[in-house]
């Protein structure tokens, strides 16, 4: 598979090859997520963080920089309908995602049972077209969701939706997607490489997923509804702590809070 160096608008970079994308949504998402099998086949764990970029220029800055510096890391890029993404993964096998969000007409109030449509994007031309030389910085990112691998789907919905309180955004089967507030998701919760798995060994990876709520009050009422369900629910003062059923960490705290 031949890269090559390419000249656009005065902007050096290294183009990166195009991957194949499955039509099938679930193998869609997990060709674009790229798992490192070995490494992660039945372990329930955070595998993967996706940051946010303001906008499609961002978007390319942040892509643009991961290719020249690290493109044997590059894993694939898909139109999630929602979203442009582009996958990588880290050293250490853990999941890296880039992209932009679609607005918001685009993908909120779907009706039941909506599933986007996943195409596969060409880097390159992507680069080419969304580039602005003005703006290959570092632009401001945010963690805008998490993937999680966890061992059985219903206990996962058990946990995040019916104690934790996030929405369904959609069900798969084999992948659950919640969010708060209308977002396409927060979490991607799947068992693609880990059903049937147990807690998480201590090993490499995401060990503890930050969770942000609006107010104090929001938080300890979802402390309570933990403690109600048999759950351990530490609190600090300023942060919750509590584990889901595979041992991974969430810490909740207030927007304001640095916890």
């Amino acid at each position: 598979m031949s890269r090559a160096f390419v000249k656009e608008q005065d902007v050096d970079y290294l183009e990166l090859p195009e991957r194949p994308v499955s039509e099938h949504p679930n193998d869609v998402t997990e060709t674009g997520l790229a798992l490192i099998e070995d490494a992660v086949a039945k372990a329930s764990e955070a595998y993967a963080i996706a940051q946010a970029s303001a906008d499609r220029a961002a978007l390319a800055a942040a892509v643009l920089s991961m290719a020249q510096r690290a493109a044997h890391l590059y894993q694939g890029a898909t139109d999630h309908t929602f979203s442009n993404a582009f996958y990588f993964s880290d050293p250490e096998g853990n999941g890296i995602e880039l992209y932009w969000d679609r607005p918001v007409e685009v993908w909120q109030n779907q009706p039941a049972g909506w599933v986007p449509t996943n195409t596969a994007i060409d880097p390159n031309t992507f680069l080419r077209a969304q580039l602005e030389p003005a703006r290959v910085t570092r632009d401001a990112a945010t963690v805008g969701h998490v993937h999680l691998q966890v061992g059985d789907i219903a206990a996962a919905r058990r946990f995040y939706v019916d104690t934790l309180g996030f929405d369904v955004v959609m069900d798969l089967g084999s992948a659950l997607f919640i969010s708060a507030g209308g977002y396409h998701h927060h979490i991607g919760l799947n068992t693609w490489h880990s059903a049937g798995a147990g807690p998480r060994a201590v090993s490499l990876g995401l060990g503890d997923v930050r969770v942000r709520m609006p107010e104090r009050g929001d938080i300890l009422s979802l402390a309570d509804r933990a403690r109600h369900h048999g759950i351990t629910a530490e609190d600090d003062g300023r942060a919750v702590r509590l584990r889901d059923p595979w041992g991974t960490l969430l810490t909740v705290a207030p927007e304001a809070a640095d916890a």
